[in-house]
Parts: structure tokens; sequence; C-alpha cells
């Protein structure tokens, strides 16, 4: 199965994957993630979703990164919407999102313009936030809302958190100052 998805052939990995079930095989969550990743690629999500679901009632157990490959599809195709039911169900099925599932959901809701949502999830008790997550919010805050304000309050918040801001940080920030005609700022500050 690997071979035909790394050659992108989803369906036949899909008649391969009936035909171990028809055998009365169960597929190993290894071969699970293969799959997904593949319908993913193939632009097949609503099947790949139907797995996420089956995944739920089978002793194949999709875990956080099978999750992740399929909220970063949708994420792509900018379907945030369904990135967050999904998030939903997976807690629901009691899998832990990790900081790359929160990461993913942050990046969608900011592409789809629900940049107050987005810091919403970052507020909340349970999300573990790193640097990556920060960047995204201050790209998007500068890139729809332009407002500074907003910017050193997430900045405020990555120092509270002791979360340093990276290369990718100090760029956005200067980017997004010169963009906005505040150079002086821009020099002072970085």
């Amino acid at each position: 199965m690997d071979g035909l998805c790394k050659k992108g052939r989803a369906n036949e990995a899909l008649k391969q994957w009936d035909v171990m079930e028809g055998h009365g095989l169960e597929p190993t969550d290894f071969t699970f993630s293969i799959l997904l990743n593949c319908l993913c690629h193939a632009s097949r999500i609503a099947y790949a979703i139907h797995l996420l679901e089956w995944s739920a009632s089978s002793k194949c157990h999709a875990g956080a990164v099978a999750y992740n490959t399929v909220m970063s599809r949708l994420c792509e195709m900018g379907r945030w919407k369904r990135v967050l039911k999904l998030l939903t169900d997976m807690i629901k099925r009691g899998v832990t999102p990790n900081t790359r599932a929160f990461n993913i959901v942050i990046r969608a809701l900011c592409s789809g313009g629900k940049l107050s949502i987005a810091r919403g999830v970052v507020r909340n008790p349970g999300v573990s936030a790193n640097v990556v997550t920060y960047n995204t919010l201050i790209h998007y805050w500068f890139h729809y809302c332009r407002d500074l304000h907003e910017v050193w309050r997430l900045i405020s918040d990555m120092a509270a958190e002791k979360i340093a801001p990276d290369e990718v940080t100090c760029t956005t920030i200067v980017h997004g100052l010169c963009r906005d005609g505040k150079y002086d700022t821009a020099t002072r500050n970085y």
C-alpha cells in the first residue's frame, strides 16, 4: 500500500485496503496513517474524514498525527469550520491534541480572517502555544488588521509565557511595521 500511495495511486490503495478488510486483516496504525496521507494529497478529503470516523469503532485508532494530517489539508483548502469540527471530534474521542494540532487550528482560523476566535483559542488553558503559534497570529494580525497594539499584546503574552521570539517573529514584525510606514519603530526596536 505504501508503494501505491507514494506513486499517488489513491484508488488502488483504497482497493488494497478493501482487500485487507475482506480477508479479516486489521490495518495497523502505520498503514492507516499512510492511507490518510495519500488521500489528503489526492484531495480525497471526504474519504479521509470517513476513515477517521471509522477508526473510532475499530482496533486501529487515529492519533493526533492522523488528525493533524487531515486538519492540515483542510486548512490548505480554507475549510476552517471543518478544522474546528475535527478538533472537537478529536477531543470527544479521547485523542489529546498536540501543539501542532492547535497551530493548524490557529492557522485555519487566521487564514479565514477569524483572528479574534484564534486569539480566544490561544488563551484557553489547555492550549500549549509555542513560537509558531504566535508567529502565525502576529503575521495575520498585521496582514488583516494592521493593529499594532494587538501585535504588542501578543509579544507581551509571548514574554509572559516565556516563549522567545525567533528570526521569523522579528522579520514578521519588521515587515509589518515597514509596510505600515513605521520605519522608525522598526529600526528602533529591531
